[in-house]
């Protein structure tokens, strides 16, 4: 039989989700194709804690970027028995009653994550289950789709890891995931992306000189960031790509 594969991803920003479509494609055009489902974890919670999850964190990144920087930091070294951590905990699992149904339905032969929460929440639910000596949840998959490895990445009952480089794996294992549980894979693209081209043909396209030294400047699918300053700054910094 195929293996069945479900992969979970978060709509908080575009990377989660286009790596998973990415695995998703991937699995499709395998040979013999593996059968996949993938699924945004907000999708399957109410409206608020999406909109709150998921839109809110778009802005804080956007138009507070040092506060976000300092929450980062400061997050990235949890004490899991304050009352903020369990009362986030709480309001995670109240709100993803729905992912355990999904699970249920679909019986995946493993599941892989691109975001942190729904690794999180299943290694809890695999604790439990072990402690409980309860049938165990299908081995469980985190592909690190960041250059950099936050604590919130990092649970305990994770079957292996994928990270985009050698660096994120050392990052990896010096915050106790044992080497062998590492694979260094890369951060996965859309097939589109394997496809050579030829400059002059895509430059046509787009109306450009194909001769030209062109620089191209790409963020995230969110639209976070000053794009139009940093093309100023360049263009300023370089006066060979004005024109």
């Amino acid at each position: 039989m195929r293996p069945n594969i479900l992969i979970l991803s978060v709509s908080a920003g575009a990377g989660h989700v286009r790596a998973a479509q990415a695995l998703e494609a991937a699995a499709r055009s395998a040979s013999p194709p593996i059968a996949v489902t993938h699924l945004d974890l907000l999708t399957l919670v109410p409206r608020d804690f999406r909109k709150l999850y998921g839109e809110q964190y778009i802005r804080l990144v956007d138009r507070l970027p040092q506060l976000w920087s300092y929450l980062y930091v400061k997050s990235d070294r949890p004490t899991r028995d304050t009352l903020i951590g369990k009362l986030r905990r709480a309001a995670e699992k109240l709100n993803t009653r729905k992912l355990q149904s999904e699970i249920a339905r679909l019986r995946p032969d493993a599941i892989l994550c691109t975001h942190f929460l729904p690794a999180e929440l299943l290694s809890r639910q695999k604790a439990r289950s072990i402690k409980r000596g309860e049938a165990a949840l299908p081995p469980l998959w985190v592909q690190v789709t960041d250059f950099d490895v936050h604590a919130m990445w990092v649970h305990p009952h994770v079957d292996h890891y994928c990270v985009a480089s050698d660096e994120i794996a050392f990052r990896l294992a010096d915050r106790g995931v044992p080497r062998a549980k590492i694979s260094v894979t890369g951060i996965p693209v859309m097939p589109q992306f394997s496809i050579p081209l030829e400059r002059r043909v895509c430059t046509a396209e787009l109306g450009m000189e194909p001769d030209r030294f062109t620089v191209a400047l790409m963020a995230g699918g969110a639209g976070v960031g000053s794009l139009d300053e940093l093309a100023a700054r360049l263009l300023h910094a370089s006066p060979t790509l004005r024109g």
